[in-house]
């Protein structure tokens, strides 16, 4: 008997013993009390599965006592939350706080106050599943159930809500099954027989399907939930069967409702509602949420038969596998922890193809029987492999980047901009100083020139493919490797254009501006740290009064780094010659911060210099030279689609939108060192 595809178990209470009680809170609390009894432990009456359901209490994983209250399993209809679970080894009870300031809560309270007979009911992932065929049977709950029965070993208790209807009149709890999420992977599933008691016989293989049911198939059995009598589904005409009329009702309903909530969730949050009220299927909202989120699309949600794997964990796996550096400070413990127990082996990039590729409504067991362009074409199909892809392209690319010198973010300010025209900075240079005031007397306003320095971003990029052959070989190389040197590409880039810019300063730093000095005494050390500190502060505003700015960073080649250093660290300095009668003291012991690039010393860029040195301030304060990002992004961008009609594969885009300019003589010295 196939297991159901369904692993979202809803456990309807219902009748005397399961009602949902609303009382007044306690002396100290304005907020109302419930009080459930939520399950029994008696049988289940599954809608879209072909025998009854036990849920094991004894394997009903309880994570703690707060969990969501709702209203019908709608999470838009906050009710509020509860403060206690209890669980017998005979039931399962719950209470807590009507804690919701949404409508949903004020309704439940005043109907409740009115005597409206409320019922409960609870939501709980199901990870364990075992089947007892007809004549045998198993134990649950303190009871022995004869087959056929499905028995939910494994489940955990996801979130608690009121409802409105029940299955029945007596004292036994319903279950309704939704699609909110695949069913996970079933390994400890098993089917118990009369000749086989012990259920050593896997009903479930361990990838979760059964090789004789078609995977894109419903699962068999499926009432008509509320279709008009036809011949396949006659009108009730007894008592039972009106009842069991009245149950398909009540489960077609609770599906649509629940696959709206489950298609609309993360998309605008008047979707669901409108889809709800106006009787959509499930086809037609999920159109209107994929209209709805086209601009912004891009989210990564392939949906894994554990429901414990989600897209992060995914692009974890895949980060993982690739061996991209540093990943411990991209995702959260939790996460990483996820990724290698959900993919002990690794998670391959075949794999995540055929995952998506059954996202998209194409099921095969490998590319050998789906074929590369039918599984490509599905997984396209939806927007979840083109976000998975691009979050791991993009973390690659990250690793890649910053592994590259990142000194420019001393030196350089940064500033966003919102397109590709010729931007102004403008800087408000003031006159004079505060004036005494007399009593009773008015401020004077002071005069401001301004300076302007105009930049502009562009954009720098390159194009990649993944091919037909490293999808076939399974490497994974291909799509964490040149994303890596791409992001190395975008910095080296960046390091370029930028240094470029600041190197070529003969017009800039000059006697004229009074921020370069040379000759005899410029060299590092003590005397020419002296001449540039001294240089640094004498600088004046246009009104002729210092500026005030400090100096922070001593910015040096890779041929004074040594020298650089010593001058921070040092505390004394050695005096080599006899005559000579100077402090041993070092001035500028932890006055600066040393910052070597390796750029400024190679021959490659105008301006160069290995005896060079410059002292430049805080970049909050004040900055010599700038870059412009487009809309703020400091590094690369990686972008991925099918590809092109001519390649067979994956293709990749990495862009760059970025501009280098020099800014204010003022905010920096430099000093030739020769």
């Amino acid at each position: 008997m196939p297991a159901p595809k369904d692993a979202i178990l809803r456990i309807v209470s219902t009748g005397l013993k399961a009602t949902a009680i609303v009382s007044a809170g306690g002396t100290d609390s304005k907020l109302k009390k419930f009080d459930m009894l939520a399950y029994s432990g008696g049988l289940l009456y599954m809608a879209y599965w072909d025998y009854p359901c036990v849920c094991d209490l004894a394997g009903l994983q309880i994570d703690g006592q707060t969990f969501p209250v709702w209203l019908e399993h709608d999470r838009m209809q906050i009710v509020g939350h509860t403060d206690k679970v209890s669980k017998t080894a005979t039931d399962l009870s719950v209470s807590g706080l009507i804690s919701g300031a949404t409508p949903a809560a004020e309704m439940v309270t005043n109907s409740s106050a009115n005597g409206y007979p409320w019922q409960a009911s609870i939501q709980a992932p199901v990870h364990s599943l075992e089947f007892v065929e007809a004549g045998a049977s198993a134990t649950a709950n303190g009871q022995t159930f004869e087959g056929p029965v499905y028995i939910a070993r494994q489940s955990s208790l996801a979130e608690i809500s009121f409802v409105s209807i029940g299955a029945d009149d007596g004292a036994s709890a319903k279950v309704a099954a939704t699609r909110k999420n695949p069913m996970p992977q079933l390994k400890t599933s098993k089917k118990i027989t009369a000749s086989n008691p012990a259920g050593t016989d896997p009903e479930i293989d361990p990838a979760g399907t059964d090789p004789e049911v078609d995977p894109a198939a419903e699962p068999a059995g499926i009432p008509a939930g509320g279709n008009p009598p036809s011949p396949n589904n006659p009108a009730p005409s007894t008592a039972g069967e009106s009842i069991q009329a009245s149950r398909r009702l009540f489960a077609a309903e609770a599906k649509r409702v629940a696959d709206i909530n489950r298609l609309c969730a993360g998309a605008d949050p008047t979707i669901a509602p409108k889809a709800i009220l106006e009787g959509w299927d499930a086809d037609k909202t999920e159109l209107e949420v994929m209209r709805a989120s086209r601009p912004t699309m891009g989210g990564p949600a392939i949906h894994a038969k554990d429901s414990n794997i989600t897209s992060e964990v995914i692009v974890a796996a895949l980060c993982q596998s690739g061996k991209i550096p540093n990943m411990e400070k991209a995702f959260k413990p939790q996460v990483l922890e996820a990724a290698a127990s959900s993919f002990r082996h690794g998670l391959g990039l075949q794999e995540l193809l055929l995952m998506a590729a059954a996202e998209g409504g194409f099921q095969c067991r490998s590319l050998r029987q789906g074929g590369l362009e039918q599984v490509l074409r599905a997984a396209f199909s939806t927007a979840s492999l083109s976000g998975i892809l691009s979050a791991v392209s993009n973390k690659a690319l990250l690793a890649g980047f910053t592994s590259v010198e990142q000194v420019w973010r001393m030196v350089f300010a940064t500033r966003r901009v919102n397109d590709f025209k010729t931007t102004t900075s403008y800087r408000m240079t003031m006159g004079g100083s505060f004036e005494k005031v007399a009593a009773g007397g008015q401020l004077k306003h002071a005069t401001a020139s301004e300076d302007s320095f105009p930049n502009k971003a562009d954009t720098y990029g390159k194009l990649f493919s993944v091919d037909r052959q490293a999808i076939i070989n399974d490497d994974l190389e291909a799509l964490t490797g040149v994303p890596q040197d791409l992001g190395r590409m975008g910095a080296q880039s960046l390091n370029e254009i930028a240094w470029a810019k600041f190197l070529d300063n003969s017009s800039f730093f000059t006697t004229n501006n009074k921020n370069y000095i040379s000759g005899a005494g410029s060299a590092l050390g003590i005397a020419g740290a002296s001449a540039a500190l001294q240089k640094f502060r004498d600088q004046v505003t246009k009104a002729g009064k210092p500026t005030g700015i400090q100096p922070k960073t001593l910015l040096v080649p890779t041929a004074l780094e040594g020298m650089a250093i010593a001058l921070f660290d040092s505390q004394f300095v050695q005096d080599t010659t006899a005559s000579t009668k100077i402090p041993t003291n070092n001035p500028h012991k932890a006055k600066f911060n040393p910052v070597c690039s390796a750029y400024l010393g190679n021959t490659s860029f105008t301006g160069a210099s290995s005896t060079a040195f410059y002292l430049l301030p805080d970049t909050k304060d004040g900055a010599v030279a700038e870059l412009v990002f487009l809309n703020g992004k400091e590094e690369p961008t990686v972008e991925s689609a099918d590809a092109n009609f001519d390649v067979l594969g994956i293709q990749f885009r990495g862009f760059f939108d970025f501009g280098a300019a020099l800014l204010d003589p003022r905010a920096g010295v430099k000093s030739a060192g020769a």
